[in-house]
């Protein structure tokens, strides 16, 4: 199971032990003796928690909407990973050298004394917010 880290429930945003994220809005005072006493949203939808971020949603020992990790008091980023491709054209010269452009008009162009035109194409993945 993982543990919290946290001490105190606080408003703010939260990661649950699933991994969803958490928006505290309200934490009734402890003398009105809720079971639940502390109300807001995971993705979306109205959850409550014990004061202690137990979920009150979801049973067994897991409950994964429970309040696991504090985030912080302001939303936090959204992103995902995205995969880019990069095209490259490289002429390769008889002396061994290689000059690097972006388009093949451009490898075309300063092909003189070139041996080969070659196209290079790589992808790779970049993180972006959503």
């Amino acid at each position: 199971m993982t543990e919290r880290n946290f001490t105190t429930i606080i408003p703010g945003w939260y990661r649950t032990r699933d991994g969803a994220l958490a928006e505290v809005l309200h934490i009734s005072d402890p003398r009105f003796r809720d079971t639940y006493s502390v109300r807001g949203f995971i993705n979306g939808v109205k959850t409550d928690w014990k004061g202690d971020g137990e979920s009150s949603t979801h049973c067994g020992p897991a409950r994964p909407g429970s309040l696991i990790t504090f985030i912080g008091t302001e939303k936090p980023k959204e992103t995902r990973m995205v995969k880019k491709t990069l095209t490259r054209w490289a002429n390769v010269y008889k002396s061994g050298v290689i000059g690097n452009f972006t388009t093949k008009e451009n490898a075309e162009e300063s092909s003189f004394g070139c041996i080969a035109c070659v196209e290079l194409t790589g992808e790779y993945e970049v993180e972006e917010e959503v």
